[in-house]
């Protein structure tokens, strides 16, 4: 049943033909529309577009009670009550003024070991393991972790399911919307 499914995912992709562009960060809509409160943790990490170089560490903070990060080039930066989407725009405008980089934020994920999960590897932006849900796509999974970083190559991202492997091009819109299992691994070289 997997190999049929996915078989006849890579058919239809290959049938519709490929079309508009992935770029990993734009097309994150479901998870930038969840707001930032006071606990979460989240993940934040800019890199040169040209190069895919650190311009600043990655950072993991936890979201405290008035909301404010304290950037160490920038200040105070209100997180809470932003969405993600909203948050790495503000972010990525202020790196845009010095010319620094591509802003990469998301939240952290919390899974037990009796969660359903998934793992997400290679370039994006926060390589994790997410509880899996009924109903993930290949994109959510990837925006879950921050989108792919300029290094990555959307048209190539492995899906391993057990021990079947099969590469999908994100460029073409049913590669976006592939199914996910629990146990997947998703790659993106």
């Amino acid at each position: 049943m997997c190999r049929y499914l996915i078989l006849s995912i890579l058919l239809l992709s290959v049938v519709l033909g490929a079309s508009g562009d992935y770029s990993g960060l734009e097309s994150c809509l479901l998870s930038d529309a969840r707001p930032i409160n006071e606990g979460d943790v989240v993940l934040i990490k800019v890199l040169d577009p040209l190069n895919g170089a650190d311009v600043a560490p990655e950072s993991k903070v936890i979201v405290p009670r008035a909301g404010m990060l304290e950037l160490p080039t920038f200040g105070e930066f209100q997180l809470q009550g932003k969405t993600v989407g909203q948050a790495r725009k503000e972010l990525t405008s202020l790196y845009k003024e010095r010319g620094d980089g591509q802003v990469f934020i998301a939240l952290a994920s919390n899974v037990s070991k009796r969660d359903p999960i998934i793992w997400t590897e290679g370039f994006v932006a926060f390589p994790m393991r997410h509880r899996w849900k009924e109903g993930m796509s290949l994109v959510e999974a990837i925006c879950l972790s921050g989108g792919i970083d300029p290094r990555g190559d959307h048209r190539k991202v492995r899906l391993l399911r057990g021990e079947e492997a099969v590469t999908v091009d994100l460029s073409n819109p049913s590669g976006r919307e592939v199914p996910l299992q629990p146990g997947d691994r998703l790659v993106v070289p």
